[in-house]
């Protein structure tokens, strides 16, 4: 409905500034800290554990159709080369925030982040 003076009040623009600032400090809980782990796990279970806190490097994980190269460290984990033929797993991008995850179905791989976030969480709900 339009109304005279204009579609927008300066109240509006308060409202706006305090939504948007309080959706940016909800995220804050699932930054890192210095402790955080990547959990491989293939077929469901526990396969390898790499360390995000060290410098940036690359390890190879094998699956059931064939390697897959990692680059982990620098506080993220992504798939650098996969042998699955739609490739999604390296088009996910970089798992940085606890709790993310890196899924694979072809390979049957899962890449989880665990650690302490700044806000320690106990649930996350979608």
């Amino acid at each position: 409905m339009f109304r005279p003076g204009g579609w927008f009040r300066p109240m509006d623009a308060f409202v706006i500034l305090v939504a948007a600032s309080a959706s940016c400090w909800g995220f804050l809980g699932y930054k890192l800290e210095g402790d955080a782990k990547a959990m491989v796990y293939l077929d469901g279970v526990k396969h390898a554990v790499f360390d995000l806190a060290d410098k940036r490097h690359e390890a190879e994980v094998s699956t059931h159709i064939g390697p897959m190269r990692l680059e982990v460290g620098d506080g993220s984990v992504r798939i650098l080369k996969s042998p699955c033929p739609n490739h999604l797993c390296m088009k996910s991008g970089a798992a940085r925030y606890v709790h993310s995850e890196i899924i694979c179905v072809p390979a049957r791989l899962l890449i989880v982040v665990e650690g302490k976030g700044i806000g320690e969480l106990d649930v996350i709900t979608y």
